[in-house]
């Protein structure tokens, strides 16, 4: 069996409308029905509106297993995410090199490493998620990328980190957050901003 759905910009939103409907005039992928498969984002332009539907992974242990994300974006230019939870997979969310990204009102939870990475993406807006760490380490993580927007997320229970940003180019903005991080390791941080 397949370890991702992918959804791109075609009539049927790449296997969208096996979970879910598509509108191909917003390119907006609306979920019908729970997942248990991660998806990718495999076109520009792209909604996935959770419509309160869980994406649920089988707890990888690596990030190079398959199905290790539950949603993954390469290359990719004005995405959005939001009103779904993903849990149980190795990083909840992962963009890489992604320009105008929004990821709002989610809740991300028991993701064994982060709930959500961004590396060198840039104009992103991370906002009103509910961040639960549980069995997972860290909240969130923005890696070199710029005029990053962090407000009104609430992250709980995380081992290691709740909100880190790192190397961050230009302006990162962490705002209106609430964090009870309830370490347990040696290297807690609530908010850490490195670089």
């Amino acid at each position: 069996s397949a370890f991702a759905y992918t959804i791109t910009d075609d009539a049927t939103g790449g296997d969208c409308s096996t979970f879910g409907t598509w509108d191909s005039a917003s390119k907006t992928c609306t979920m019908t029905t729970d997942i248990s498969e991660g998806i990718v984002i495999g076109s520009s332009y792209i909604t996935l509106y959770g419509n309160g539907h869980s994406i649920t992974g089988n707890n990888p242990q690596s990030e190079y297993d398959e199905g290790a994300f539950g949603i993954s974006a390469d290359t990719k230019t004005s995405i959005e995410i939001m009103g779904l939870t993903v849990e149980n997979f190795h990083d909840g969310i992962v963009f890489t090199n992604v320009i105008n990204y929004d990821i709002f009102d989610n809740v991300f939870k028991n993701n064994l490493r982060l709930q959500i990475l961004a590396i060198n993406s840039d104009e992103g807006s991370i906002q009103d998620n509910l961040i639960q760490c549980g069995t997972g380490y860290s909240g969130m993580r923005t890696e070199g990328g710029s005029h990053v927007l962090i407000n009104d997320n609430t992250v709980n229970a995380c081992r290691e980190v709740g909100i880190e940003v790192v190397s961050n180019s230009e302006i990162a903005v962490v705002d209106f957050n609430t964090v009870d991080s309830q370490g347990d390791l040696t290297s807690r941080y609530g908010i850490a901003v490195w670089g």
